[in-house]
């Protein structure tokens, strides 16, 4: 992958460009999605409406005024994602399996890149959870809202810290129960926070586990190389350029309990870190952070990136 635009054209330009845009597809979308508020629709209709707006808007940004940010897909996505579309559809004639779709999370451009990228039948379907703060915002948080997001309570704002507002998340709990079984289709980011040294992936939260256990998903593995580089986590405007790159994999596409018992009957909990007496829900946790581990090690090593961003 080669960068299209050179770094000295300036920074500040391509980020000011970039924000510019961004801005303009969010205040567009939050007017599309205030407007389909007044609708005589079910909540499913106008959330889904909402979530196939800014997916288009977000992929114009991306891919139609973005030209500095080249966007690559791995060798092998077609065929991930035609498996992808495969267990949606199962779920969809039996309402059986749900699809859990797991990503690495190092920016802000990992939600814009995972929504632009997903398919466009299934985005609509999709539902994500995002930190109770992020619903606070203006403009953002009737996105937010207008999507059917769920919101995270955490009860500390400090970097490791992941206690949660248990009340609060109960009945959160029973609105997510609730999607997962009608439209079949969670997204998230296991990892609990964004992670501040990307190249290696961060222990997965037990939360989104023991989730995927407990309904047996099929769990595919969404991964991002670059996007700390154009949007790093500590600004608050990106748009630096660089080679961004993505993979996706079907790491349990006949459910979780298959994987699991695959991996118990071949012996190869040691792979992972684990062993025999490991429970399932540590043997999964570990086993899906290693295959995250690897696409990203393979496609940082086909990225090309230097990160400029400090440089400014």
């Amino acid at each position: 992958m080669a960068s299209t635009v050179s770094y000295s054209l300036g920074a500040k330009v391509l980020r000011f460009l970039f924000g510019f845009n961004m801005g303009i597809a969010m205040l567009i979308s939050a007017g599309f999605i205030k407007i389909v508020s007044f609708l005589p629709l079910s909540k499913g209709t106008k959330e889904a409406a909402a979530l196939r707006v800014i997916q288009f808007f977000w992929r114009a940004v991306l891919f139609l005024s973005s030209p500095w940010i080249p966007i690559t897909a791995a060798s092998g996505v077609e065929e991930e994602i035609a498996t992808f579309n495969k267990c949606l559809a199962n779920f969809e004639a039996t309402k059986g399996r749900p699809v859990f779709c797991l990503g690495n999370h190092t920016s802000f451009l990992d939600t814009i890149l995972t929504v632009s990228m997903l398919p466009t039948h299934a985005i609509g379907r999709s539902r994500t959870y995002m930190g109770a703060h992020l619903y606070k915002l203006p403009i953002l948080s009737g996105i937010c809202k207008g999507c059917g997001h769920f919101p995270v309570y955490f009860t500390s704002s400090q970097e490791g810290k992941f206690s949660v507002d248990k009340e609060k998340m109960a009945a959160v709990a029973e609105t997510v129960d609730e999607h997962i079984k009608e439209n079949g289709l969670l997204c998230f980011y296991p990892e609990g926070q964004m992670n501040s040294t990307p190249k290696t992936i961060l222990p997965l939260r037990y939360g989104g586990i023991n989730k995927a256990l407990e309904f047996d998903a099929a769990l595919f593995t969404f991964v991002t190389c670059g996007n700390e580089i154009v949007w790093p986590k500590k600004v608050q405007l990106g748009g630096f350029p660089a080679n961004v790159g993505y993979s996706i994999k079907a790491v349990a596409p006949d459910g979780v309990k298959a994987l699991l018992a695959s991996v118990r009957k071949n012996n190869q909990e040691g792979l992972c870190g684990c062993d025999k007496d490991s429970p399932d829900h540590i043997l999964l946790a570990k086993w899906v952070q290693n295959a995250m581990q690897e696409q990203y090690d393979h496609i940082d090593s086909r990225s090309g990136n230097v990160d400029r961003s400090k440089s400014e």
